[in-house]
């Protein structure tokens, strides 16, 4: 039934995908209607679950495959808060020079084209996200011995808190 806001009638909401957001894939972008096109212009800066689908994949791209850690740590400088809180397996690492001095010694037990890949997929709830991820040698098309999962919270566009989840 039209409204004073909607002459038309409700606003339906559509199922999309937005090209220039792969992650949003299967979810329901909001601004995206059948009614009213006029009202299907994207938002001027990315939803938040693109922002933290964006922040998790430069996290394995620019961080845990980075080998120098100077250049690392200006990356996990871009992209975590102040004094963020990371956990693994086996420790709790508060501050960026901390999870700096972990991916570095993570990464001298292994050769250097062992990397980290991920599939891609990132899942997302307010301000939380999470990615899987697979390191280990170059082979073919096939990669990963280790696989795991990477869970983050957000604040203000930045990571706060980093759960690294090796599954094998």
């Amino acid at each position: 039934h039209p409204t004073p806001d909607h002459p038309k009638g409700p606003v339906r909401i559509s199922r999309s995908h937005d090209s220039r957001a792969p992650t949003t894939r299967g979810t329901i972008c909001l601004y995206t209607t059948v009614d009213n096109p006029s009202m299907a212009t994207p938002p001027a800066t990315p939803p938040p679950s693109a922002a933290t689908a964006s922040l998790l994949k430069r996290v394995i791209l620019t961080v845990f495959n980075q080998r120098d850690p100077a250049l690392r740590l200006t990356h996990i400088n871009q992209l975590f808060v102040a004094q963020p809180i990371s956990y693994s397996h086996s420790s709790t690492f508060h501050g960026r020079e901390a999870l700096n001095a972990h991916i570095t010694e993570l990464q001298s037990r292994f050769p250097p084209h062992w990397t980290f890949t991920t599939d891609g997929v990132v899942k997302t709830s307010l301000d939380r996200g999470m990615m899987r991820w697979r390191f280990g040698p170059r082979i073919g098309e096939e990669r990963g011995i280790v696989f795991g999962t990477d869970v983050v919270t957000v604040q203000e566009g930045r990571i706060a808190q980093f759960w690294i989840i090796v599954e094998k």
